[in-house]
């Protein structure tokens, strides 16, 4: 009995290290500012938007919120494409005639890469701007938990 139970404790750390190949990583906040400035070419306009969002990169869900002003949109998508460059639609908006347009959608492998890489980013079209009138590029904004509060470090999104 004392030989199963000191093998059982000397298998104790390495049972822990293997759990903690597999620990959950903290939900992620999406966050950006959809402008005219950012679109490619660049829009004068006085619409603007607010992406608010967040990532669980267990699940590769992407939950968010795209308010907008100013604008009547006919379309929005989320493209991939770095800043300065126009992409591929990546995930249509189903519709997008009143804000807040509120989604949810199950993250690619490929998507996943451009979220935490500023690869992707949203626009909202309108019949004078059908190629976009404001946009924004996402990045990740990663939280690291600590015991008595949650600490945010933010990563600027430039487009």
């Amino acid at each position: 009995m004392k030989k199963i139970s000191l093998l059982f404790l000397l298998s104790l750390p390495l049972i822990a290290s293997r759990c903690a190949d597999h620990a959950l990583q903290p939900v992620q906040k999406v966050e950006a500012t959809l402008l005219g400035i950012n679109e490619v070419p660049a829009v004068t306009t006085q619409a603007s938007g607010k992406f608010t969002g967040t990532f669980d990169p267990n699940t590769k869900m992407l939950k968010f919120n795209l308010s907008y002003t100013g604008l009547s949109p006919v379309a929005g998508h989320i493209h991939s494409g770095a800043a300065g460059t126009n992409g591929p639609v990546v995930i249509p908006f189903l519709s997008v005639a009143t804000s807040p347009i509120a989604y949810e959608v199950i993250l690619t492998d490929a998507q996943v890469t451009g979220l935490q890489t500023n690869n992707l980013y949203t626009n909202l079209h309108t019949p004078m701007y059908p190629g976009g009138e404001i946009r924004a590029g996402h990045c990740a904004i990663r939280n690291w938990l600590t015991a008595d509060r949650e600490r945010q470090i933010s990563y600027p999104i430039i487009d």
